[in-house]
């Protein structure tokens, strides 16, 4: 016990154990009740900080191309003569993976379709039309490249500075000393770390129950399994067991291990929906789309649609602000955790600008295959993600495309890693949070019953919601985690510039 922060362990792991346990009464006496509840707290939630997510996004997205750019940019973590742990590949592979991996294979062809049937009520564009589909893009773009990972690059700045500059304990709240100076190190600090933990977990369980989704799907649509709540219960606990062991195995092998596989396979299925898919049609609709984009950042970023009342911004927009803003704190500080010996610029080019290029590029063919497959081959895919649900799209395209027998059985390991390299990557940080700077030594890891605890709740937590609401649950407790998480990243922001603006040259590379 005392290798525990108290405070950053057993506030959050407690009121998480409450709402599981309430979440479970609640929904086998009433399923509708529990929906019913979701959708209200989940409407509430975007009313009344849906200005605040959109707002902070633009901010931090702002921010984040200030520091690549300015002078800021040649300042070292862990000072002039830190050499860096990961070579290039193993740190894009690891930040790709924690960042938005197990998203983009969840909503990769799902999105766009859903998009491009159903674009903005208050647009008046036509669906399945030209500007439906440039639309589709460009909004897909705001939502998974620079945004969500300009939040993870500010947040990881300031962990990055705090840690290998001023020599403070691998704790978030380390990155608001700026703030409050050697306060925040014990009581506050320790509270501060709790309502992080707690949203993070939010962003996981979203994650873990998207993951069991698909996979029961595929299993459903590939060898007949039925897609049930014994079916998920099964591979929410096979989901757990991997992502738990791999995070037991710590930084340096098992999540940089599977990174690096999965990160591979990701490139494999991207150069083969390359190679066989409309790649002309694809090259043509991402650079329209990528025009659009650029052209609409900053109205994109603020579309609320406060007189129409246009549901497309709480459903797709302000949801994945909030995914985002769940997962950022902490996932900057597993990213930090791979910045010693690197400049701010360097970090911002891995952690900010190529996962962000390399999203532009997934979706743009991905996305525009699917497109094609509905627009031009007829091969009615809309149809079948309206009838069978979300996540069964991808396979769906899949078995579009030829050689299905050897890529589905692919596109299953990629579903498992993208999760695992995730939620191993999240258990073993936020362990570390709840773990006495005292009790762990530079290099080493968190206690491995910490890890084991959280791994076990979340993948629980996970099966309850998607047992009870599905997608509908899962947009709600990430909207809900997100709300104080939003204000986090927000500080951490600030921080950082506060940090690198005092640095004065210490840590520069000329």
């Amino acid at each position: 016990m005392n290798k525990i922060r108290p405070y950053a362990f057993f506030p959050p792991f407690i009121l998480l154990i409450i709402v599981a346990a309430y979440s479970l009464i609640v929904g086998m006496q009433d399923e509708t009740q529990t929906v019913k509840v979701m959708a209200d707290l989940f409407n509430l939630a975007l009313d009344k900080l849906g200005w605040l997510y959109a707002a902070a996004a633009l901010f931090v997205c702002l921010l984040s191309f200030f520091f690549t750019f300015s002078k800021y940019g040649n300042i070292k973590f862990g000072g002039k003569d830190a050499v860096p742990e990961f070579s290039y590949w193993n740190w894009f592979a690891m930040t790709l993976c924690a960042g938005i991996a197990i998203g983009i294979v969840f909503w990769g062809v799902a999105e766009p379709i859903m998009q491009f049937q159903n674009p903005p009520e208050s647009f008046g564009i036509a669906p399945f039309s030209e500007a439906a589909a440039r639309f589709s893009l460009a909004q897909i773009f705001l939502e998974w490249t620079f945004t969500p990972y300009a939040m993870y690059t500010v947040c990881g700045i300031s962990c990055a500075y705090a840690f290998y500059n001023m020599k403070e304990p691998k704790t978030i709240s380390s990155a608001f000393i700026p703030f409050f100076g050697d306060k925040i190190k014990g009581f506050w600090g320790q509270i501060l770390d709790a309502f992080i933990i707690f949203a993070l977990v939010g962003g996981v369980v979203t994650s873990l129950g998207e993951g069991v989704l698909q996979v029961a799907s595929g299993l459903e649509s590939q060898f007949g399994l039925p897609s049930s709540k014994i079916s998920w219960g099964i591979i929410s606990l096979v989901m757990v067991i991997m992502y738990t062991i791999s995070s037991y195995t710590g930084i340096n092998k098992g999540i940089r291990i599977l990174s690096d596989i999965n990160g591979k396979l990701f490139f494999l299925l991207l150069a083969f929906v390359i190679v066989v898919g409309p790649t002309i049609f694809n090259i043509n609709l991402g650079l329209e789309g990528f025009a659009n984009y650029v052209e609409s950042f900053f109205s994109r970023h603020l579309f609320l649609a406060p007189v129409s009342g246009d549901p497309f911004p709480r459903i797709w927009t302000l949801f994945f602000f909030a995914i985002w803003y769940a997962w950022a704190p902490v996932t900057g500080m597993f990213l930090a955790r791979m910045a010693y010996g690197r400049t701010v610029r360097e970090f911002t080019m891995m952690n900010l600008i190529l996962p962000s290029v390399f999203g532009i590029v997934w979706f743009s063919f991905f996305g525009g295959t699917a497109m094609h497959m509905e627009i031009v081959q007829k091969l009615g895919i809309a149809k079948i993600l309206n009838d069978k649900g979300v996540e069964a799209a991808m396979f769906a395209f899949l078995n579009f495309l030829p050689l299905a027998k050897i890529t589905v059985p692919i596109f299953f390991v990629v579903i498992v890693l993208s999760f695992s390299t995730a939620a191993d990557s999240m258990t073993s940080t936020v362990a570390l949070m709840c773990t006495a700077p005292d009790a762990v030594q530079e290099g080493e890891e968190a206690p491995a019953v910490i890890k084991l605890a959280w791994g076990i709740l979340m993948g629980f937590i996970a099966w309850l919601v998607i047992t009870f609401a599905k997608i509908d649950g899962l947009r709600t407790v990430v909207t809900l985690a997100a709300a104080p998480a939003a204000l986090i990243v927000i500080a951490q922001a600030v921080s950082s510039y506060l940090m690198l603006k005092g640095d004065a040259g210490k840590s520069a590379v000329k």
